[in-house]
């Protein structure tokens, strides 16, 4: 598969981060409540995309990066929310004079037990094709800089590199992370600017360390920790199967079959959701000598690990990205595609 345009690779300058931690102000919906209570129930109301949602470890508040309508400079902040959904009690953006020129996002907000958040800080001028600085990060609990743990792109001697990192989570204090490849184009008859988001591996990040690559992982597409300490399970660049990797042997955990191809994955609680089928289409990139996905959301579907048993969740008139599930195995929170961009909605699990 070609992809659509002529790929950039990206280069990463090193520049001090500034501070932050300082909370914008909403917009007022005239409630701290979500509306429409029952099974399906959108839990965010921006009026610009709100993405990439996390569960706090003790299941009691949710991170997400969230889009600021207060400035036309095109940040995202990170914000975080009660378990039951309503206002948001935390935010934290990229302040500060070099900020003013520049967008800033944050995304893939990854916490801790002890209230450190990772998460990945893309900086580039406002309006560019390209971001100039990219870099994963941990942020202290409360006030304080963050440290940057990982420039990006990396490009490691003697393996493939990769541009970003998503799917992160901790495994004590080392960070285990999907590196992703990110294609820039621009669609000239549109006059759009799009990314095609595709996974290289799975990698730990110790403090302190170097990246290493998890073997037998190369071209998996989502990663997930399990209820079990050192297993993952994980999907792959256009398999329909999840499968658990533990102390190098792999299994099949479900195979989606002709439903489609699977992503997104999330163990919790003897609970698996995925991503399944929908606007998804993979093949091989001949200019890139790699397996490529471009994922725009699909069905989600619930498996019940001891039994096997499988449900699809709630229709949309869009499709789900980036599920994540509580850790009780309860609740989901997801990325639903619509007509004005990504809003977050919450499924309760019987």
């Amino acid at each position: 598969m070609q992809t659509r345009a002529g790929p950039t690779a990206l280069l990463g300058l090193t520049i001090l981060a500034c501070a932050h931690e300082v909370p914008f102000r909403p917009d007022s919906y005239g409630s701290d409540r979500p509306f429409s209570p029952g099974s399906l129930v959108r839990v965010t109301f921006n009026r610009a995309p709100d993405r990439t949602p996390a569960w706090t470890p003790d299941g009691t508040g949710l991170w997400y990066s969230v889009a600021r309508t207060d400035r036309g400079d095109g940040d995202h902040c990170l914000g975080r929310l009660p378990a039951g959904g309503g206002s948001r009690v935390e935010t934290r953006c990229q302040t500060g004079l070099a900020a003013d020129d520049s967008t800033d996002v944050f995304e893939a907000p990854a916490p801790a037990t002890d209230g450190r958040v990772a998460y990945v800080h893309i900086a580039g001028a406002i309006g560019a094709l390209t971001p100039y600085l990219a870099e994963l990060v941990v942020a202290p609990s409360g006030a304080g800089a963050p440290q940057r743990r990982l420039p990006l792109p990396y490009a490691p001697p003697g393996r493939r590199g990769y541009d970003r990192a998503s799917r992160i989570q901790w495994a004590g204090d080392t960070l285990v992370f999907l590196g992703e490849a990110w294609l820039f184009f621009r669609d000239v008859l549109a006059g759009t600017i799009d990314t095609v988001q595709t996974g290289v591996g799975v990698e730990r990040l110790p403090p302190g360390g170097t990246p290493e690559r998890v073997p037998l992982t190369d071209f998996a597409s989502s990663v997930t920790s399990g209820d079990t300490a050192g297993v993952l399970y994980l999907t792959f660049v256009g398999d329909s199967r999840v499968i658990r990797l533990a102390g190098g042997d792999t299994a099949t955990v479900h195979d989606f079959g002709t439903l489609g191809i699977a992503r997104d994955v999330q163990v919790r609680a003897g609970r698996l959701v995925a991503v399944v089928g929908g606007d998804v289409v993979a093949g091989y990139s001949v200019d890139l000598q790699m397996p490529l996905q471009l994922d725009e959301g699909g069905y989600l579907y619930v498996v019940d690990l001891s039994s096997g048993t499988r449900a699809q969740l709630p229709d949309t008139a869009f499709r789900y990205r980036r599920p994540a599930l509580s850790p009780d195995g309860r609740r989901i929170v997801a990325e639903v595609m619509t007509a004005q961009g990504e809003d977050l909605w919450a499924i309760a699990l019987p």
